[in-house]
């Protein structure tokens, strides 16, 4: 299998899994400013959060730190 160039997470509660950054096939570095779920990455290889619950996603092959901030 190929990479996956999204950031995914899955709900404790219920096992749903939904996207919250980037696309599953598509890949490239798009999407600033606009929702998290329109942007595209490139090898996203680590995350973190703040304490507002903002995410900071590793762009690897874009090198670049991605922001996902909460609205």
């Amino acid at each position: 299998g190929g990479l996956s160039h999204a950031v995914r997470k899955m709900e404790a509660s219920t096992g749903i899994i939904s996207t919250v950054a980037g696309d599953l096939g598509d890949e490239g570095h798009t999407g600033e400013g606009g929702p998290a779920t329109n942007a595209t990455l490139r090898n996203p290889s680590g995350l973190a959060a703040d304490a507002s619950g903002n995410i900071f996603i590793a762009d690897r092959q874009s090198n670049a730190i991605r922001t996902v901030l909460l609205r």
